[in-house]
């Protein structure tokens, strides 16, 4: 609804891409058929978090006069981030 719920989330998704091709290259993998498959995942899970985090960062924003709700943030999405992150380490290291 505003150009900021556009932008962040693809500059997240922008940021993502880079590092992970740059760190591909860094190390010196080749370009194949699974490694080829990589930005379109990253490209479709980062955009969706992003614009799950941002949405859920609007919306606390709108409930506590906080103009900054860092805090209370982290505090509601620390268990989900911690799930998601222990199981994408899971799938990862599978």
């Amino acid at each position: 609804r505003n150009l900021k719920g556009v932008a962040l989330p693809l500059l997240v998704t922008g940021v993502a891409m880079v590092w992970t091709v740059g760190i591909y290259s860094a190390i010196g993998y080749r370009v194949n058929i699974i490694t080829s498959l990589l930005p379109p995942v990253i490209l479709v899970l980062s955009i969706t978090t992003s614009l799950h985090l941002y949405q859920e960062w609007t919306a606390l924003g709108q409930q506590i006069a906080d103009p900054f709700p860092v805090d209370d943030f982290i505090e509601q999405i620390e268990e989900a981030a911690l799930i998601v992150g222990r199981h994408l380490g899971k799938v990862i290291g599978a």
